[in-house]
């Protein structure tokens, strides 16, 4: 589990919120968590995913 947060912080520069409050805090988290999904899906298939 703890790799996927370290490529999130690392790669999605997600190691701070930028949004204030619980619900944009857990939209924001909730984008990271969905663009880091989607790269992994996308590097499964071969194909490159830079902008997200």
């Amino acid at each position: 589990m703890e790799p996927a947060f370290g490529q999130m912080k690392v790669r999605q520069a997600a190691g701070h919120l930028r949004l204030r409050g619980l619900a944009g805090a857990q939209g924001e988290w909730t984008l990271h968590v969905i663009c880091h999904n989607l790269r992994k899906l996308a590097n499964a298939n071969g194909v490159a995913l830079r902008a997200c």
